[in-house]
């Protein structure tokens, strides 16, 4: 009876075991599935996703605008995310007092976010603003870097937001900001193994589901490092062709990271924050100049972050 009992015993035990992993394996693959959905309707965004966190430094040197103003407007609306899914997107608009980066020369912006319902009009805001991106989520409109990470009311001369429960002097952030936007690309110009510029003269992708190598014919390497007339890079399909088309023959300058355990193809790799198109008049677009800059310019700041000014 003993032994009965215990084949029992063990014929349940196995069975519960086998049904966990058939449940775990069955709720992976619907997430996993869930998750390949999401990652189809968000669009890749370079001004705030990845490669830091939401500190008035990071989001002052990704933002397009930088806007200091009065809400004059503020409405919500639902999108719908998939099937029966819907979020709710506030759309703003904002008269202005200043743009800190020095490129807005309007008097108003309208720009949407996540559902914002502590801004109402009237309010004062301070607000960091990440670039048109017609096939995200947000159309084509300018939008709140970070979610709500990129927006602040102003209150009795001190801002407060997600990431400033406490709030901090007005004039304080001011030059927070002033001073990140004078040391952009300072962080990655330190950090790269390798700084190129060169044209893109092959692209390859080994499988379906593989990020692309591409291969740099080498016109200038900025650190003094690296001696041959080309290289190999790794790099996401999204990235590259956010700023470029990705084709060959188009001009970029390169931020290189080495990645040797990462890979036995290649050991050098490029992140969001690493690579600048540059265009027929010689201007270079990236990550940190979202609106260009002269490669020369460019060259001139890398170097002389480099050399420890």
């Amino acid at each position: 009876m003993k032994r009965i009992l215990l084949i029992w015993i063990s014929v349940i035990t196995i069975g519960v075991i086998v049904t966990g992993i058939t449940v775990t394996y069955i709720t992976s693959y619907m997430l996993q599935d869930v998750h390949t959905e999401a990652e189809n309707i968000e669009s890749y965004t370079p001004g705030y996703m990845g490669d830091g966190y939401f500190t008035l430094d990071n989001m002052s040197r990704f933002a397009r605008y930088i806007v200091i103003g009065t809400v004059v407007d503020e409405t919500t609306n639902p999108y719908n995310v998939r099937d029966k899914i819907e979020e709710y997107h506030s759309g703003i608009t904002v008269n202005i007092d200043t743009d800190l980066t020095g490129m807005y020369n309007d008097k108003m912006i309208h720009f949407v976010g996540p559902s914002t319902n502590w801004v109402k009009a009237g309010d004062k805001i301070l607000v960091f603003l990440a670039d048109k991106e017609p096939n995200s989520v947000w159309g084509d409109n300018y939008y709140i870097i970070g979610g709500l990470y990129g927006l602040f009311k102003v209150i009795d001369s001190k801002v407060y937001g997600e990431i400033l429960p406490d709030g901090l002097v007005l004039e304080d952030a001011i030059k927070v900001i002033e001073e990140a936007r004078a040391n952009r690309i300072k962080n990655v110009s330190l950090n790269a193994k390798y700084i190129v510029i060169g044209k893109i003269s092959n692209v390859v992708r080994e499988n379906p589901y593989s990020d692309l190598y591409i291969t740099a014919n080498i016109e200038k390497e900025l650190t003094g490092n690296y001696n041959e007339k080309s290289m190999t890079l790794l790099i996401d399909e999204n990235i590259l062709k956010h700023w470029g088309e990705g084709r060959i023959g188009e001009r970029y300058l390169f931020f290189v990271r080495d990645d040797s355990s990462e890979s036995i193809n290649t050991s050098y790799h490029i992140s969001k924050s690493g690579i600048y198109y540059i265009n027929e008049d010689n201007i270079a677009i990236g990550r940190e100049f979202p609106e260009g800059i002269p490669i020369e310019e460019l060259e001139a700041k890398i170097i002389k972050f480099r050399r420890g000014f």
